[in-house]
């Protein structure tokens, strides 16, 4: 039936709201059948077969009838969900052509296009309208290693981590946070625009082709509380104006990769402690994920001292179980995007430099940081109030260990039962061939190639019903394909019949492979303030130590004149690098009063003393003609 179609009779226009208050005035006897069938706009048989109780309580569908029966159709759509929480949805195409297919394989009479081997556009759009439980979604791309990590022995070793935690200390919700970091950049993504239809490129103005990402370290509570965010910007050193109009109590710091580091995870605990009061008689917890600059030696003795319990997720599974991914970062970034792009359309041609970054953020961070959204994220995660069975089952992904082989789901539907046999009242056939000369003993496949018991298969000869039905219908279907239904079979008939080829034998339900054995060490959840782990930080942190011991650094200094850059080597080992340091004065920039490592130093042309070149407030090296000690001298 085409989409646009409309209706031309007013056949069947009432509901069965009308025709229970039908009933009632009936019950009533004011008035004939005929007057109250014609008050309700109910046709007058219709009223009476209802009275009679010749139909059940169920309105009859006009039209033409589907290609597939009811039990058929929920069989498709159960397999649709099934592959789609499998994260290996179909696309509209695929299901057009794996309906097709099943049609086909079970010889199911059907219009579809032989040539394509596909359903029509009409038949899926009629699909979603009968199964409204299915929808065009369009999918979060889900890494291979997140999917498989999701599983339920780790996350059940996370939910024990967490009730043994809450059973010692009692947390109420304004005491369990969540800590985690995102990137933000220069570089927006635009917002959709109107423009003409049909063109076929719409461009939106950036800031520029490829952004600076800085690091914003985000913490939000069970209660809807948020501790003030830590950025982390791509420099060696502050610049003025970094921190202008940033969030209300907020911290800014700078490291060469703009990632966090231990040491700067170190500084967010002692802002986290100052922000919560946390001590160890009123103890907070804090939940976050497996980076290994949250486990360092001096974080686990600050969090020791201070009674911050620290519980980390299993690895790959913050998409899931990490509040802000959950429910706050990605409402976030999207408006972050939208202030970046409100500033690009208001200031015509300039760009957003690294010094906006705090003020358009705070904007989006002011406006996003409501209490339903923390609240929100650790319910839903199962960890406020505790529910460790928030995931169903189906949700998890059965991996399992190397040479084992995986477990075979018997849970196949209604539609995966033995297939029966076909009764020969349904045809009309001679009696020289109603007889078992034509029935063939053939085991039915079932899915995943277990074989079905062995049932009675008809073909279809020339006399029967269907073959003369299908024969007089091959400008709808395919010639050579013949059908082993009765055309004038009752919907109760309809659902008894069952497939000679499921779905999963035409279309593969995906399995993971078993796992190989390897000899990294797995990461798990952990508590990461228990006492047993303080050895091996220590451990580590020795070994790190000797490491530094070892190695040779190379002390560098690149120099920009007239000229390219000359580089001056210094070798020293780290234990003689301090002390040589102190002896060269000459190295120390005036301005900062460091020496600088791996750094772009350029010389002063009015008295020849040398400074970092991200220190001077000159764009090239030549144009340094005066320095802090020049300024200093003329004064």
């Amino acid at each position: 039936m085409p989409r646009n179609y409309v209706r031309k009779t007013a056949r069947s226009s009432w509901n069965e709201a009308d025709i229970a208050r039908a009933l009632k005035a009936v019950d009533k006897k004011q008035t004939s059948i005929r007057n109250i069938a014609k008050l309700f706009n109910i046709p007058y048989g219709t009223l009476q077969d209802r009275l009679k109780s010749r139909y059940p309580a169920q309105k009859i569908k006009l039209g033409r009838k589907s290609v597939f029966s009811e039990a058929q159709e929920a069989e498709l759509s159960n397999y649709v969900l099934k592959l789609a929480n499998l994260y290996y949805g179909l696309t509209p195409k695929q299901i057009r052509q794996i309906a097709f297919e099943f049609a086909a394989s079970n010889n199911i009479k059907h219009n579809f296009n032989c040539d394509k081997k596909m359903c029509g556009k009409e038949w899926l759009y009629g699909f979603l309208r009968r199964n409204p439980q299915i929808s065009l979604r369009r999918p979060e791309a889900t890494s291979l290693n997140r999917v498989l990590a999701f599983n339920r022995t780790a996350v059940n070793l996370f939910y024990d981590n967490l009730e043994q935690v809450m059973e010692k200390h009692h947390f109420l919700p304004n005491r369990i946070f969540n800590v985690d970091e995102t990137g933000i950049t220069t570089v927006h993504k635009p917002s959709r625009v109107l423009a003409q239809k049909g063109r076929k490129q719409v461009g939106a103005i950036t800031s520029g082709e490829r952004g600076q990402t800085t690091t914003v370290v985000c913490c939000m509570s069970a209660s809807g509380a948020y501790v003030p965010p830590l950025f982390i910007f791509k420099r060696e050193r502050m610049k003025e104006g970094l921190d202008r109009n940033g969030p209300v109590g907020s911290i800014y710091r700078c490291s060469s990769s703009g990632w966090i580091t231990e040491d700067l995870f170190l500084e967010w605990l002692q802002h986290f402690a100052v922000f919560t009061k946390v001590s160890k008689e009123d103890p907070v917890l804090l939940i976050l994920d497996n980076h290994c600059t949250h486990s360092g030696l001096k974080s686990y003795n600050f969090c020791r001292e201070n009674g911050i319990v620290i519980v980390s997720l299993p690895p790959h599974t913050s998409h899931r179980l990490q509040p802000l991914d959950v429910t706050f970062f990605s409402s976030l970034k999207g408006a972050y995007s939208q202030e970046c792009d409100q500033y690009m359309k208001s200031n015509h041609f300039v760009q957003i430099v690294v010094t906006k970054i705090a003020e358009l953020f705070a904007k989006a961070y002011n406006r996003i940081t409501t209490t339903e959204k923390g609240i929100k994220g650790f319910e839903v995660t199962g960890i406020f109030p505790l529910n460790r069975n928030i995931f169903g089952e189906e949700e998890f992904v059965n991996t399992a260990p190397e040479n084992e082989t995986l477990p075979q789901n018997d849970d196949h539907g209604p539609m995966q039962e033995p297939m029966a046999p076909i009764s020969p009242e349904n045809e009309t056939v001679p009696e020289d061939l109603n007889d078992d000369r034509d029935l063939i003993q053939e085991p039915i496949p079932g899915p995943s190639g277990i074989q079905r018991k062995k049932t009675r298969k008809r073909i279809p000869s020339k006399y029967s019903r269907a073959a003369r039905h299908s024969s007089s219908s091959s400008d709808d279907s395919d010639s050579q394909l013949t059908t082993v239904f009765d055309p004038e079979a009752t919907d109760d008939e309809d659902q008894s019949i069952r497939f000679n080829k499921s779905l999963e034998e035409i279309y593969e339900i995906p399995k993971p492979k078993a796992l190989r054995s390897s000899n990294r060490k797995k990461q798990t959840s952990k508590i990461l303030t228990s006492t047993p782990l303080k050895g091996e930080l220590e451990k580590k942190e020795l070994e790190r130590a000797k490491k530094m011991q070892k190695k040779t650094a190379s002390v560098k200094r690149k120099v920009d004149l007239d000229g390219p850059a000359k580089t001056k080597k210094i070798k020293l080992t780290h234990s003689k690098l301090e002390p040589e340091l102190e002896k060269k004065t000459d190295d120390v920039c005036p301005v900062c009063g460091d020496f600088g490592i791996s750094e772009t130093w350029w010389r002063c042309r009015g008295c020849a003393v040398w400074s970092h070149s991200a220190c001077t407030e000159f764009d090239r090296p030549e144009d340094f003609k005066k320095c802090v000690k020049c300024d200093g001298k003329s004064e």
